[in-house]
């Protein structure tokens, strides 16, 4: 296919009115089109000769019609500097219309992309990786005293429930996923604040509950912005929760360790949904 006919094909296909399958299509074209392009002016093959003699056969108006191999021959026995000229004007216009293709690219909104959100998926990766470090250390118990814990039932109902299985993260879309995202951290916020003022009644150290609040306020506020960039509505949550009574401090110890566990799923699903969607979004890493 010569650079004329994709460029037709892709213009019937984006002017067509095809929906969102004829913009696919399109855009599949573009992309080959923008291939085509970079391989005739980066290789000089048999190929990009004959569509340069093509190109200077069709563009230059002083050129008189003539057969393609009369073309050929005539374009053989041009002085040195006349072929060079031409070969330099045309590759010229090559360049300019690989520029525009893209352009063209960039500027266009592919179904799968999203690069309004590209900005905010460096910060809120780098805020996930911090709160993994601060849910490590939410209980402040060593590997030896968490086998004291393992085993034991869960008491708080009311923490999120994370689906985690393949055909869940098949099945994801950025809007959805956000908000749901946003409702987990503000859940985890609220749990996290909660354990601090328990952990206070019983004068248990609670600077590690500090830490974990501050990564999942400055999440949450990522997230609320990338739902304002796409203009989703942000979700609204309850304001608080039905919290336990925690009458021992081992019982306000045992449920440091449940919401650390599950801090630490959530970490995990968050940061395996915001690299899925970097990707999909063709995001460079910042």
């Amino acid at each position: 296919m010569t650079s004329a006919e994709m460029f037709e094909a892709f213009s019937d296909e984006w002017g067509g009115g095809g929906g969102k399958r004829g913009g696919q299509a399109a855009w599949a074209l573009m992309l080959e089109w923008r291939r085509w392009l970079m391989t005739q002016v980066m290789c000089h093959t048999p190929s990009y000769k004959r569509e340069l003699l093509h190109f200077v056969h069709t563009n230059i108006i002083t050129h008189t019609y003539r057969p393609h191999t009369g073309l050929r021959g005539t374009f053989v026995y041009y002085s040195r500097s006349t072929k060079m000229k031409l070969i330099h004007e045309s590759a010229l216009c090559l360049l300019r219309l690989l520029l525009l293709v893209e352009l063209f690219a960039r500027s266009s909104a592919h179904p799968g992309q999203n690069f309004s959100l590209c900005s905010v998926f460096g910060p809120m990766i780098h805020q996930v990786d911090k709160l993994i470090n601060s849910s490590k250390r939410l209980h402040g118990l060593t590997e030896d005293d968490l086998k004291h814990f393992e085993g034991m039932d869960h008491k708080l109902e009311s923490l999120p429930h994370i689906r985690h299985t393949a055909v869940h993260f098949s099945s994801l879309k950025v809007n959805e996923s956000l908000s749901l995202l946003y409702g987990y951290t503000e859940s985890f916020k609220l749990h996290v604040g909660w354990l601090k003022t328990v952990r206070e009644n019983f004068s248990l150290p609670f600077q590690s509950d500090e830490g974990a609040i501050n990564h999942l306020s400055h999440l949450s506020n990522l997230i609320n912005t990338s739902l304002h960039q796409i203009k989703e509505d942000v979700p609204l949550l309850p304001s608080s929760s039905p919290f336990p009574d925690v009458p021992t401090a081992f019982d306000a110890t045992r449920l440091s360790v449940e919401i650390s566990e599950q801090l630490k799923v959530f970490c995990r699903w968050s940061k395996r949904v915001l690299l899925l969607f970097r990707r999909r979004s063709g995001c460079g890493r910042h």
